[in-house]
């Protein structure tokens, strides 16, 4: 093959491909990877591959183990693009070396295989909600009717006059029925789909209401609330749901920035954003543990104390948002962003339901924080 083809392949090719020093200095990269990466080829060959991980070392272990790795088996690792956003990098790469065996350059060659885990992500999702809401429905129902006896016999037993260490029994032994009875509701609310109601909402009043209701709960956690939001567009939205998608995230952000021993901060902006309204919830806290990252929208997984949260919250937002035809994400903030996390909800600015569904329900009194 001429140099010219050669040229011709790595320049059309779909895949990113680069050549970088044993140090990671870049040496030649095509168009591919710069699209992929968001650089300017200029900017890549000025730098060094290392900024592209999440985290410097990320890259030395790679080279450390290239030899141990079998020939051509990828490997798959997070890319940070220029402006910031994660991508999922399916890497091969391959050693060139001199006579006496030392490392010359690598070749690397790199596809974006993001949608495709998100779309498997999401269809593990769907399959778990499904098996998950069968169980739920059967075992809620059987669960109801003792409740029920219980709460019966302990109302008729504290009818009459009872020494008080009795009547404190009892009384315990109602609170814990009663609140068993309305985990019990929340989880058939999570399992049967709810209608939503879309009507056009003027941002800026909805969120100050949702804000001054929100005020008192925050203040209590030693966290200031600041909510800054664009008038703009109408927003087609069930505004009792989306209510409750703010209320459990602001909650949820609050409770992480009040857990670092010093007054927090929790910021929400609303913002049209071509044919989309983005709602971004950013807390000071501790940021999330990128080992639960993956896990924090699935039903029933929580990081909160025993009794302090069903771990249904998150996974009913993503329903709520879903159901609006929006998205959301999850992610931690750089340090120089001043750490902790951020939660950015996008919302069609008109009516536009997701016809495949989710699966997931919600009640508009349910707020599982």
């Amino acid at each position: 093959m001429s140099e010219i083809q050669y040229r011709s392949v790595v320049d059309n090719s779909p895949y990113g491909i680069y050549r970088v020093t044993y140090e990671g200095r870049f040496v030649a990269v095509n168009p591919a990877l710069c699209a992929m990466v968001g650089y300017t080829a200029e900017e890549l060959l000025s730098a060094n591959i290392g900024m592209l991980y999440e985290r410097p070392e990320q890259r030395a272990q790679l080279v450390a183990e290239h030899d141990e790795r079998p020939r051509g088996k990828p490997i798959e690792i997070p890319w940070r693009r220029k402006d910031g956003t994660v991508i999922t990098a399916r890497l091969w790469f391959y050693a060139d070396r001199d006579a006496e065996g030392r490392v010359l350059v690598y070749d690397g060659y790199v596809e974006d295989v993001t949608p495709l885990r998100a779309a498997e992500r999401a269809l593990q999702q769907a399959e778990k909600l499904a098996a998950v809401g069968q169980l739920i429905s059967g075992v809620a129902h059987e669960l109801n009717n003792p409740l029920s006896a219980i709460l019966l016999f302990t109302d008729d037993l504290l009818s009459v006059e009872r020494p008080e260490d009795e009547r404190e029994a009892l009384g315990i032994i109602a609170q814990q029925a009663r609140r068993s009875r309305a985990i019990v509701r929340d989880l058939l609310t999570f399992v049967r789909p709810g209608e939503l109601v879309r009507l056009p909402v003027a941002p800026d009043g909805f969120f100050d209401q949702v804000a001054r209701t929100l005020q008192p709960q925050v203040a209590e956690l030693n966290v200031a609330l600041h909510v800054d939001v664009a008038d703009g567009d109408l927003v087609h939205i069930d505004r009792a749901a989306v209510e409750q998608v703010i209320t459990n995230l602001v909650m949820n952000a609050a409770q992480a920035a009040a857990g670092v021993g010093r007054p927090g901060v929790v910021r929400v902006r609303g913002r049209a954003q071509a044919n989309e309204f983005v709602i971004e919830v950013t807390d000071d806290g501790p940021g999330i543990d990128p080992a639960i990252l993956p896990r924090i929208f699935e039903p029933f997984f929580t990081t909160k104390p025993l009794g302090q949260g069903t771990g249904l919250g998150l996974s009913v937002t993503m329903g709520i948002v879903h159901q609006h035809g929006g998205s959301i994400v999850a992610e931690n903030l750089r340090e120089s962003e001043g750490g902790g996390a951020r939660f950015v909800v996008r919302l069609p600015l008109t009516s536009r339901a997701n016809s495949a569904g989710t699966g997931v329900a919600y009640d508009r009194s349910f707020l599982a924080v």
